[in-house]
């Protein structure tokens, strides 16, 4: 068994010990693939599927954080629910996937990227504010479309381990045990 020292900033007072789970939130790169005309149904149907799955994972954290917090923390998940409906999100992925015969992952982050830099060009705080849950859903929704395991499932943690990650989103932390 090996020692290693990680520098950083706790989320949390106190040294731990114990063993790591690393997070990383890295991911393969989205495809640069085509569909023709007989793929489109098929990319619109893995993108409405991976709404689902990501809306499924939200629902969750949602009832687990009202559970644990109270429902008005709960809520903290809700603008990224809203966000997974949203018209500027579905319909903009879905015309680049009709329009330009991209697979769902590509069209996907396109519309991601556009959104992301409209959004930075405003001063408004609440809109900046946003942005952290844009990129939370992009990541959920892309590990999906991917094939992907969801780094936030902890699921599989039954142990105490010491959590080593570059960001800590508030989707990450409602899955930590207080305990």
């Amino acid at each position: 068994m090996s020692s290693r020292r990680l520098d950083g900033f706790p989320a949390s007072e106190g040294i731990a010990w114990g063993p790591v789970r690393r997070i990383r939130m890295d991911r393969s790169p989205v495809p640069h693939r085509s569909v023709g005309p007989a793929g489109i149904e098929a990319e619109l149907t893995a993108f409405t599927e991976a709404r689902s799955t990501a809306a499924a994972g939200l629902e969750r954290l949602k009832r687990l954080t009202a559970e644990r917090l109270g429902p008005v923390e709960g809520r903290i998940f809700d603008p990224q629910l809203l966000m997974l409906e949203d018209a500027e999100i579905v319909a903009g992925t879905e015309r680049y996937i009709r329009e330009n015969n991209l697979c769902a992952a590509r069209a996907f982050e396109w519309r991601m990227l556009e959104l992301r830099s409209q959004w930075m060009r405003t001063a408004n705080p609440m809109v900046l504010d946003r942005l952290n849950d844009l990129d939370d859903l992009q990541e959920r929704v892309m590990r999906s479309l991917l094939g992907e395991r969801d780094p936030w499932d902890l699921e599989d943690t039954d142990l105490p381990v010491v959590i080593v990650a570059r960001n800590l989103t508030p989707s990450l932390v409602m899955q930590l045990d207080p305990a």
